[in-house]
C-alpha cells in the first residue's frame, strides 16, 4: 500500500510527529528507488548499524540513514521552534548525531551508491552538518 502510514495515537504529539517524520522519509526512499536502484550492487559487505546493533547491508543503513537524519532534523527545528520541550528534542537530537553519524561511516566508505542513493544522503547530510 504506498503512501499509506499506520501508527498509534495512544503516543504523545512528538512521538507521533516523529514516527511520521520517520515513515514519509521511507516513502520518500521506496519512491526514489521507483526511478532507479540506490546502489549498484558491487557491495556485498555488511555495515554496523548502531540503530539495530547489528551488520546490515547497504541498502538498508542508507534506508536507516535518510529516515532518522530527517527525523534529527525535525528535533532541531522544533527546538528552535520551541514546538516541543527543549530537553526532549536536545536529548533525541544526541542520541540520533550519534546514531546518523556511525551509519554515515558505511556511506563515506562506498563507492557502490548510484546518483540516486548519493542524492538521498549527501544534501541531508550537508544540512546535519550545519549547527
Amino acid at each position: 500500500m504506498p503512501g499509506i502510514i499506520a501508527a498509534s495515537t495512544s503516543v504523545d504529539i512528538p512521538t507521533l510527529a516523529e514516527i511520521l517524520v520517520h515513515e514519509a522519509s521511507h516513502q520518500y526512499f521506496y519512491l526514489l528507488e521507483q526511478q532507479g536502484p540506490v546502489d549498484d550492487g558491487t557491495d556485498a559487505r555488511l555495515y554496523f548499524s548502531p540503530i539495530r546493533g547489528t551488520d546490515r547491508p547497504l541498502r538498508a543503513i542508507l534506508l536507516a540513514y535518510h529516515a532518522f537524519g530527517n527525523v534529527l532534523l525535525f528535533y532541531r527545528a522544533c527546538r528552535k521552534s520551541g514546538a516541543a520541550d527543549a530537553q526532549l528534542c536536545e536529548s533525541r537530537e544526541r542520541i540520533l548525531l550519534q546514531q546518523v553519524n556511525g551509519l554515515k561511516q558505511a556511506l563515506v566508505t562506498t563507492s557502490a551508491l548510484t546518483k540516486f542513493g548519493n542524492a538521498l544522503w549527501l544534501p541531508l547530510a550537508a544540512h546535519i552538518a550545519k549547527v
